[in-house]
């Protein structure tokens, strides 16, 4: 798919709006020795925090109990993220590190949070065309805390 194709080291302001109305994104993780994960997360917008232009935070909810994602966080801290806008088609990827507190107070900060992943941005990718367009938003979750 064809599409402009933009690069940064951080977040613009349209980037950080983006993300701060985003209900769901996509977290890349990897293990030395076991492989790569992908798992979705997702919330009402605004559940990733944007702190600037090269720090997100957002609540880990309880989930399966295998604790994947953050067990490969745990080992090696290089994770990518992966927001999609449905309706146009664009795509940003974000590249970096990421850091779960277990800290309790963290987590008391954000409704239904057992934990909180920060993120770092070490580089920005926003490629509009990137997926096919047109999907249309129903309803929230049920499910959202």
């Amino acid at each position: 798919r064809g599409g402009a194709v933009q690069r940064g080291a951080g977040l613009d302001a349209a980037q950080r709006a983006w993300i701060a109305a985003a209900d769901t994104c996509f977290i890349a993780t990897a293990h030395p020795t076991r492989g790569a994960d992908a798992s979705h997360r997702g919330g009402a917008p605004g559940f990733v925090q944007v702190v600037d232009e090269h720090t997100l935070r957002w609540p880990d909810y309880a989930g399966n109990g295998m604790f994947q994602t953050l067990g490969n966080l745990a080992t090696r801290p290089a994770a990518g993220l992966l927001f999609v806008d449905f309706a146009s088609g664009a795509a940003l990827q974000l590249t970096g590190s990421a850091r779960v507190s277990w800290d309790a107070a963290d987590a008391a900060a954000m409704a239904g949070a057992e934990r909180v992943v920060e993120f770092h941005v070490a580089a920005v990718v926003e490629r509009r065309g990137a997926v096919p367009a047109g999907w249309q938003f129903l309803e929230a979750s049920p499910h959202n805390p």
